[in-house]
């Protein structure tokens, strides 16, 4: 099941259980995914194993974290590129330039 994330509580790359709730008719059926590792699980039953798996790949948090690290790496480059176009004292910029990748631990390009 590659389409399912990791586990969104501790990580593990283990196929999460799709869990099952009856609660005796046909429209109360629910489903939801929970961590092999774990056990840990959405607080939401969703109504189809589609939505589950949308609920347990969905991670605002992440994404919002990834969105930034993609800011601070284009501001990284546009720092990088004023001062080597500007012709500024080339060991400040490297500095700089260092400082940015150790806080965004960037390997060497």
């Amino acid at each position: 099941m590659s389409e399912l994330a990791k586990c969104p509580f501790c990580g593990s790359d283990k196929e999460p259980c799709l869990e099952h709730f009856d609660a005796g008719d046909y429209e109360s059926r629910s489903v939801r995914y929970r961590c092999s590792e774990c056990l840990s699980s959405e607080d939401y039953w969703s109504d189809n194993e589609e939505e589950a798996k949308n609920r347990w790949n969905t991670r605002p948090l992440e994404s919002a974290l990834r969105a930034e690290v993609d800011a601070l790496r284009e501001a990284l480059t546009r720092i990088r590129t004023q001062f080597f176009a500007d012709g500024d004292d080339e060991i400040i910029a490297l500095q700089m330039q260092e400082i940015a990748r150790a806080a965004l631990k960037v390997e060497d390009e």
